[in-house]
C-alpha cells in the first residue's frame, strides 16, 4: 500500500497510538496545517519541511527543521537561508532583529523573582536603555577581563571596581566628583591644537572664575576672569597676566593686609626702573669689631651694620682707652670696618653723643674723614670756623666712651 487516507485515527483509551518505527522519517506536505495538542513525548528527533503547525505541542526534546519556521504570522520568524531570527518581523537584517511598535526590550530575570531584573533594548523615546532594576553592578567585559563598571549607587567606575582614591583607575561619582588615580604616570592630559588660548576653564555658578592655557605657543598662563590677575610662565620668567595678555606695571604681589612673608633672591631686585642704577642686589645685617688705634696701640669695642646695596649704615660703642692709647700724641684711627671703606677722600659731619675727653670739650661737630686707600679714618673735631683738626691719643682720658653711628659707600 503506498497511501492511505483516512478522516481520523484514535487510539483505544489508555493505549499509544505510534506512527513509524526507528529510522522512519514522518514527512508533513508543504502547505499542510496541524490542529490540536501534540504530546511528543517520545519524539526524539523529527524533520518538519516548510509547513505551519498550529496548537500547543509539548515534549519535543530535539526537533530540527530543514526550512523556515513561523511562530504565529511574525511573533517569532527563523529564516533559514541567511541564518537570521526575527521577532515582530518576518524579514530580519541581523542574527536577531526585535521590530514591534513602542518599546522593545530584552529580559534578563530570576524566574522567581517579582523585580523586572536587567533588561536592555530601545525604550519608547527611542532611547537605547541598559537597566539593571536590582541592587546590584552593571560591569562591562572585554577580553575576559572587567573594565568598566556603573556601581548600584550610580558612581561610573573605569579600570577598578570600588569607589575610592586608593587605587589605579577613574571614577565619576555620582555627585558629579571626578577621582582619577594613576601609580607611575600621567593622570590627564589635555591637548589643544594649533592656537593659543584657553585649554581648561573654571566655573562658579555658571560663571567663569579661572583659565589654564597657552600663550605665545608654548607659554602656559593661569589667570582669573576678565577683572583679575593671573600669572604666565615663560621660558624664564614669570609674569603677571590679565585679560589673556602680559600685564607690565599693572599688577601687585600681595596688598595692605594679606602679606607674603619672605623673599628670597639669588640675584637683585630692581625698584622704581629697569636700569642698572635701580637695581639692589645685597642687603645684610650683622655684627663687627671696631678698632681705635694710634698705630700701635689698639682699642676694640662692639659694632652693628646694616648694608643696602653699596649703602653700609654702622654703629659702634668702645669704651675706657687702654693708657698706652690715652698717653699717645699720634692720630687715632677707626679701621676694621665690615666692609671695604672708599679709596677717597671724603669727611663725614655728624655730631657724636657726647664723651668725656681729657682736652676742651668746646668742640663744634665731629666727623669721620676717609682718605687715601688705606681703608681706615681719622676722627676730626670741627670747631666754629677752623681748620677740622685730627683727634690724637692725648685728646682721651681713662673715662672716654665712643657712641658713635654714621654711613658710608662701600667698593
Amino acid at each position: 500500500m503506498s497511501q492511505l487516507e483516512v478522516d481520523k485515527i484514535v487510539p483505544q483509551s489508555g493505549t499509544t497510538l505510534t506512527i513509524g518505527d526507528s529510522g522512519d522519517t514522518i514527512t508533513v506536505a508543504s502547505g499542510a496545517t496541524l490542529t490540536g495538542d501534540l504530546n511528543a513525548d517520545n519524539l526524539t528527533s523529527g524533520t518538519v519541511p516548510d509547513g505551519r503547525i498550529t496548537g500547543a505541542y509539548t515534549g519535543i526534546t530535539n526537533l530540527t527543521m530543514s526550512g523556515d519556521l513561523t511562530v504565529d504570522t511574525n511573533t517569532l520568524f527563523v529564516n533559514s537561508t541567511n541564518n537570521r531570527v526575527g521577532i515582530g518581523t518576518t524579514s530580519p537584517s541581523y542574527k536577531l532583529s526585535i521590530l514591534e511598535g513602542g518599546s522593545n526590550f530584552i529580559q534578563f530575570a530570576d524566574g522567581a523573582d517579582a523585580v523586572v531584573g536587567s533588561i536592555i533594548g530601545r525604550s519608547s523615546s527611542k532611547d537605547l536603555r541598559i537597566q539593571n532594576s536590582e541592587n546590584a553592578n552593571t560591569a562591562f567585559w572585554t577580553n575576559n577581563t572587567e573594565r568598566m563598571r556603573i556601581d548600584s549607587s550610580g558612581n561610573l567606575l573605569v579600570g577598578k571596581t570600588n569607589n575610592a582614591l586608593s587605587n589605579d583607575g577613574i571614577v565619576i561619582r555620582e555627585g558629579g566628583e571626578i577621582l582619577a588615580t594613576n601609580t607611575s604616570d600621567l593622570t590627564a592630559n589635555f591637548n589643544r591644537l594649533s592656537t593659543d588660548g584657553d585649554i581648561v576653564s573654571f566655573y562658579k555658578d555658571g560663571t567663569t572664575i579661572g583659565k589654564i592655557g597657552v600663550f605665545a605657543s608654548d607659554n602656559i598662563y593661569l589667570s582669573g576672569n576678565s577683572s583679575h590677575a593671573g600669572i604666565q610662565f615663560g621660558s624664564e620668567s614669570v609674569l603677571g597676566f590679565k585679560n589673556s595678555s602680559i600685564a607690565n606695571n599693572t599688577l601687585d604681589l600681595g596688598n595692605g593686609t594679606a602679606q607674603w612673608r619672605d623673599l628670597y633672591l639669588g640675584g637683585g631686585l630692581y625698584v622704581g626702573g629697569t636700569g642698572t642704577a635701580n637695581k639692589l642686589d645685597d642687603y645684610e645685617e650683622g655684627t663687627w669689631t671696631p678698632t681705635i688705634s694710634d698705630g700701635t696701640t689698639n682699642w676694640t669695642g662692639n659694632g652693628w651694620y646694616r648694608k643696602t646695596g653699596s649703602l653700609v649704615f654702622v654703629q659702634m660703642y668702645i669704651a675706657t682707652p687702654p693708657s698706652a692709647l690715652y698717653n699717645s700724641a699720634s692720630t687715632i684711627k677707626i679701621s676694621n670696618y665690615p666692609f671695604d671703606v672708599p679709596g677717597i677722600n671724603y669727611q663725614l659731619y655728624q655730631p657724636f653723643v657726647p664723651f668725656t675727653m681729657n682736652a676742651n670739650n668746646n668742640y663744634g661737630a665731629w666727623g669721620i674723614y676717609f682718605k687715601g686707600t688705606a681703608f681706615d679714618s681719622d676722627i676730626r673735631w670741627f670747631n666754629d670756623n677752623a681748620a677740622p683738626t685730627d683727634l690724637v691719643g692725648t685728646d682721651l682720658n681713662s673715662n672716654t666712651v665712643f657712641r658713635m653711628g654714621f654711613s658710608y659707600i662701600t667698593n
